[in-house]
């Protein structure tokens, strides 16, 4: 991961607190880059109004366009202060992350910061979902913020890796994610820490499957030749990028049950986790554990994908 020199903040123009700016902005001093404050605004019944008074829907529009871009003007205004460079982009898109995107790769961003919030499991499966959209479709980095702070604070990262396939892209996945962990540690003089999670419980249910007749496993000595596998795996992983002992995370669970509780447990400020896609890869498998966990982690999340990846 090379270093970020055009940061795209999202701002919610309605709300008037904008923590992902203060980050993006943080991290624009830090790299020295240029940074961008983008908002996107629609107003679906406008299409029905478009219909009979289609001049009037027209000036509405650009009415809320010049609003948004007086807000984020005024909030751009306090940032050049500080001597960043920064620039306003305001537009009217029907789809919010089409145009997020849209802008990012129009303005050349090698960084996406937005603000995340909660969000409950019937708001995912009624409606259509930023976040969700950015995890799955966004092929540059992904910054979402959910702590309100700066890094006047030295953070603690937490890079999740993946030591339960060999395949080349999986080993390749978790190199990449150390390796962009390491850099941003650096930048940001903070504390690496690399963390897996094992499951037993999926390999069993797998070998149930296709056992002929039903047999009792000796569940203690699989979870221990297990725990010892994958403990050997994240040393040479860990080690190899100068990761020291104390600070390899090792848990018996699913990420989803074990990785909330180790953020707490280290007071974490970034998670940082792999999407990894290939060509005819159905977008909804894309960051499909970056979503499991982003409702339940506390800290904010930086998604990347590798060089070339999909």
């Amino acid at each position: 991961m090379r270093s970020f020199r055009r940061i795209l903040a999202v701002v919610d123009p309605t709300s008037d607190m904008h923590s992902g700016v203060r980050k993006a902005a943080g991290l624009a001093k830090v790299y020295q880059a240029e940074l961008t404050l983008f908002a996107s605004c629609y107003y679906s019944y406008l299409t029905d109004i478009a219909i009979d008074h289609e001049s009037a829907a027209e000036s509405f529009s650009d009415a809320t366009l010049k609003d948004v871009e007086l807000r984020l003007e005024k909030l751009a205004e306090s940032l050049r202060a500080t001597g960043l460079n920064v620039s306003c982009n305001a537009e009217w898109h029907r789809s919010r992350h089409g145009s997020i995107l849209e802008a990012a790769g129009r303005l050349g961003a090698d960084l996406i910061v937005k603000d995340t919030h909660y969000h409950t499991a019937i708001s995912r499966a009624l409606f259509t979902n930023t976040d969700w959209s950015l995890i799955r479709e966004s092929k540059i980095p992904l910054w979402l913020v959910k702590k309100n702070e700066d890094f006047s604070k030295k953070p603690r990262i937490i890079v999740a890796v993946d030591l339960a396939q060999q395949q080349d892209a999986v080993s390749s996945m978790d190199e990449f994610l150390l390796q962009a962990g390491q850099e941003l540690t650096r930048a940001l003089h903070g504390r690496l820490y690399a963390f897996h999670a094992f499951d037993l419980m999926p390999m069993l249910g797998s070998a149930a499957t296709w056992a002929v007749k039903p047999k009792r496993l000796p569940l203690e000595e699989l979870r221990s030749e297990l725990r010892t596998g994958r403990a050997e795996a994240l040393d040479v992983l860990a080690g190899g990028q100068g990761i020291s002992a104390e600070y390899r995370l090792l848990k018996a669970g699913s990420i989803v049950d074990t990785l909330p509780g180790t953020a707490i447990e280290i007071d974490a400020s970034l998670l940082v986790i792999g999407a990894i896609g290939s060509a005819g890869t159905s977008p909804q498998r894309i960051g499909s554990t970056a979503e499991a966990v982003l409702d339940h982690v506390p800290c904010d999340l930086l998604i990347l994908r590798p060089p070339g990846g999909h």
